[in-house]
């Protein structure tokens, strides 16, 4: 090792003060050091694989390593690189070890004066190694090649001695002959030969032996193992004076296939002259003056005339057609002058009718010039039709594919995007160009991403099995829609060559699927709330009434007015959750009138600090201007509790609650607010914003449904939003919800804006009505229920009326009938057994024209509509009925009486 080298030096050690000390020693004697220190084996192996080194130095100990696995590495790589284990110490046993193992030298750190010399005398003999070993590679791989060389030339190799007896001969002699490996060895080549041929073998051979510069060939037939006879060509050269080889070195070749080939060829020609002049294609070759030198016999087929006398006249001169023969002979031309072929098309008139013709023009070589041209001229006339059928076809097909409302992709078994029907852009808002090349796995939902990529690799890998899947996918606007995916593969099929997948959005069909079933559900729960609420109100009208009455005839200081009280409250917060069941069904009859919404919150403001307490801070941005709505005020006050104290729960510590309106205008196509579309119009937009724990997209998907609740079992009955969503909807508008989980909620409430100015205010009832004016006027009262009949007899009778009483709709006809005096006014239920309310109302009517009618109902509204009764509110009068609603009814109904005559009946039940 010269000092102006530079060793590259690979270093194994984990204390780079120690590998410093190494190279400072190597560099004290005047040696250039190249290094790189690693501490693991994967450091060694990437240093390995990506670095040439002269020399590796190892301690013998590192944290994670050590010399002995750094030396089974170094085996592992098969380099020769000179291995020296440099540490601090270690036993004899140990070392003669690592010796033995393959290390070649062992130092220790406290004799690092050994080192460089011990290192240049490494390097040097892995040099010397390295030579010897190339050269010895090198003398092997010349032999290698000799012999592979003459072990599989296709050509058999032989040695004779010169009376003919084998003493070597290749594989391929054996190959050709059959004959087992050094089966030949030791017996004569002449047993070999043919008796026919053997004579002028020997005389050959004996030739080559006498004249050492060899023989020609000589073809002959040598027997094959199985008895059958090889064509065999053999030339033979005569060294028997070459020490080295000292023998006739024979070279025979199997011409078998040759000679087979040569008489096949003979055959095919005269087969292929057959053809020519037999086949159905019109084959010609013409002169450079375009004369006929060849006509095969199919242009008497097509033109009618004998083919023979087309030979040395042009086309012209054998009538063809002028147009057809410029067409043909500029082709011709241009081939004998260009020497490029060309293919052509045209219409001829045969005797076989107008026909299609495929002509290809083949120039024919001189020694400096094109010579002549061969045409070949075909019928292709089935094969236009066929093709026109397929374009007619694929047509059909494209159409149907692109003119559909399906997607249909054709994706690489990657996931690229070969081909997507232009239909993409009215489905998911993407044009073609935008689409193709990209990944198919970018449309899909994260959430349904994974899914995708296995259906897909399931199809390529072959599973024969079909694509069948519903997943979300991104829509050019950034909106998920669902789809539903069915496809196959085709990796097999050239024409195709992809996963062919047919997309069908189902968004608007799954929200109405949801719709349906909300609906449905809605439904049912409606159906036993208007039941429920119909006995309830009922008993309610029995309890309160009774109570309401006992505290207006007991003085102030009794001690039972408490009681009376508590009861009437109970009967109060009853009547509210009966209110509230109807509400979420939807089918609660509302009180609707215009109203300032804006003006309306801010009434609202002190009851709702006091409903959500010192730590939530309620801040309002209310429009000033044109926030008029038809709503029920008290059912407005409650879907406004309701959005309140869900924010309240929502934020446990206290935040910040803000109520806000706005007007907003929606244009066409709507607004989507979840599931549904609010039409096109003019709104007011009530919303309530809270800073709590947020929602994520399942909770949103359920907030509406009856009973579904995020509460604890204590805190919550699910009918909250439901009632909500029921009385926003019963009044024209829609409900929705934005939130994020941990960045708060915003319910957006949208009710249809009218154009008058209006007020919030309520009329005020007095809490115990004066008693209705009555004149002594005969009321006809009819009621099933024995005990909604006596308290509403009670009632009456202490107003002064006169009350007739029926138990059902036919008792009160009959007794109208029968009775000879005036009745005034008719108090029926509308829903009775037999005869309901509203047909006694007609049949009495019809009696007594002058009369005034008040329906009485604890049944939903929906109920009434069936029953017929729509128009004035006055004449219908709600359960539970109290004194204080019923005595405001009789005032209400008197008092349109006096401001003008009855005509008909009031109660909207026309006769």
């Amino acid at each position: 090792m010269r000092a102006a080298e530079t060793v590259r030096l690979l270093i194994v050690e984990d204390n780079a003060d120690d590998a410093l000390v190494m190279l400072q020693e190597l560099r004290r004697h005047g040696t250039s050091v190249l290094d790189r220190r690693v501490q693991t084996a994967a450091e060694m192996r990437d240093a390995l694989a990506t670095q040439s080194w002269d020399a590796i130095l190892a301690d013998y100990s590192l944290p994670s390593f050590s010399a002995p696995a750094a030396l089974a590495i170094l085996k592992e790589s098969g380099q020769d690189l000179p291995f020296i284990i440099v540490t601090g110490s270690l036993g004899e046993e140990v070392a003669a070890e690592c010796m033995r193992a393959g290390a070649h030298d062992f130092i220790c750190k406290a004799n690092l004066a050994r080192l460089a010399p011990a290192l240049e005398r490494e390097i040097r003999d892995a040099g010397i190694r390295r030579s010897h070993s190339s050269a010895q590679a090198e003398r092997e791989s010349s032999h290698r090649r000799f012999r592979a060389l003459v072990e599989n030339l296709p050509t058999a190799i032989g040695l004779l001695a010169a009376d003919g007896t084998i003493s070597y001969d290749s594989p391929a002699l054996s190959r050709i002959l059959g004959y087992g490996c050094d089966e030949l060895t030791g017996t004569c080549a002449f047993d070999l030969v043919h008796p026919h041929d053997r004579e002028a073998v020997v005389s050959a051979f004996g030739r080559s032996v006498d004249a050492p510069g060899g023989t020609g060939f000589i073809e002959h037939r040598c027997r094959h193992k199985d008895g059958r006879w090889v064509v065999m060509r053999s030339t033979a050269q005569s060294h028997l004076e070459d020490p080295d080889i000292g023998a006739i070195v024979v070279n025979s070749q199997d011409v078998t296939d040759q000679k087979s080939a040569e008489t096949a060829l003979v055959t095919r020609e005269r087969e292929l002259d057959t053809l020519t002049r037999n086949g159905p294609d019109i084959i010609v070759r013409l002169d450079r003056e375009l004369r006929h030198v060849f006509v095969n016999h199919a242009m008497e087929r097509f033109t009618g005339i004998p083919s023979h006398e087309f030979i040395g006249r042009t086309n012209r001169e054998m009538g063809i057609p002028e147009d057809l023969i410029e067409h043909l002979e500029s082709n011709v031309r241009s081939v004998l002058e260009t020497g490029e072929s060309r293919t052509l098309e045209f219409q001829f008139d045969t005797p076989l009718g107008r026909r299609w013709f495929q002509t290809g023009i083949a120039p024919e070589f001189g020694d400096t010039r094109v010579e002549s041209v061969v045409t070949y001229t075909r019928d292709i006339t089935d094969l236009k039709v066929a093709n026109e059928a397929t374009k007619a076809s694929e047509s059909r097909f494209r159409a149907l594919i692109e003119g559909g409302t399906d997607l249909v992709y054709i994706v690489s078994e990657t996931g690229e995007i070969m081909y997507v029907s232009p239909s993409v852009e009215r489905t998911l808002g993407y044009s073609v160009d935008e689409r193709r090349g990209r990944q198919i796995f970018e449309l899909f939902h994260p959430g349904d991403r994974e899914e995708a990529r296995m259906l897909l690799a399931e199809q390529a890998s072959g599973s024969g099995k079909n694509i069948e899947a519903r997943v979300r996918v991104r829509h050019a606007d950034d909106s998920w829609r669902v789809v539903e995916i069915a496809g196959r593969s085709h990796l097999q099929d050239p024409h195709i060559g992809g996963l062919v997948i047919h997309v069908r959005d189902v968004t608007k069909r799954m929200e109405l699927e949801n719709e349906l079933r909300h609906a449905q559900k809605m439904e049912a729960v409606g159906r036993l709330a208007g039941g429920v609420a119909h006995d309830f109100n009922n008993l309610l009208t029995v309890i309160s009434g009774n109570a309401q009455m006992a505290l207006g005839d007991l003085p102030p200081s009794h001690p039972s007015r408490e009681e009376l009280e508590e009861i009437g409250h109970a009967a109060e917060r009853a009547t509210e959750l009966t209110q509230q069941l109807l509400a979420f069904s939807r089918r609660q009859v509302l009180d609707p009138r215009d109203l300032d919404l804006s003006q309306h919150m801010s009434e609202m403001k002190k009851m709702l600090l006091r409903l959500v307490g010192e730590d939530i801070q309620v801040v309002s941005d209310l429009v000033e201007e044109g926030a008029t709505v038809r709503a029920d005020p008290g059912q407005l006050e409650q879907v406004v509790m309701n959005l309140v104290v869900n924010a309240r729960d929502a934020m446990p510590t206290g935040g910040q609650l803000k109520i806000q309106t706005r007007l907003v205008s929606i244009d066409e196509p709507g607004l989507r607010i979840g599931s549904e579309i609010l039409p096109e119009g003019a709104y007011v937009q009530l919303s309530v914003t809270d800073a709590g724990h947020g929602m994520d997209e399942k909770t949103i998907s359920q907030i509406f449904d009856p009973s579904f609740t995020t509460k604890e079992a204590t805190k919550g009955t699910g009918l909250g939003l439901s009632t909500v969503y029921g009385i926003v909807k019963q009044s024209g508008g829609a409900v929705g919800v934005l939130s994020e989980p941990g960045k708060g909620t915003t319910f957006c409430v949208y009710l249809p804006r009218v154009a008058v100015v209006a007020s919030s205010q309520r009329q005020s009832q007095k809490l115990v009505p004066a008693a209705p004016r009555s004149n002594g006027s005969t009321v006809l009262l009819v009621e099933d229920d024995e005990n909604v009949r006596s308290l509403l007899r009670k009632m009456l009778t202490r107003w002064s009326y006169s009350v007739l009483e029926a138990r059902d709709g036919q008792e009160a006809v009959d007794l109208s009938s029968s009775y000879a005096g005036e009745i005034d006014l008719l108090i029926t239920d509308v829903v009775m057994p037999a005869v309901s309310g509203p047909e006694a109302a007609r049949r009495i009517v019809m009696q007594r024209p002058g009369i005034r009618v008040l329906f009485m109902s604890g049944y939903t509204d929906e109920a009434l509509d069936r029953q017929g009764i729509t128009g004035d509110e006055a004449a219908l009068l709600m359960k539970p009925i109290t004194p204080v609603t019923l005595a405001h009814k009789l005032d209400e109904l008197f008092a349109a009486a006096v401001s003008g005559p009855a005509d008909g009946m009031a109660g909207g039940v026309n006769v």
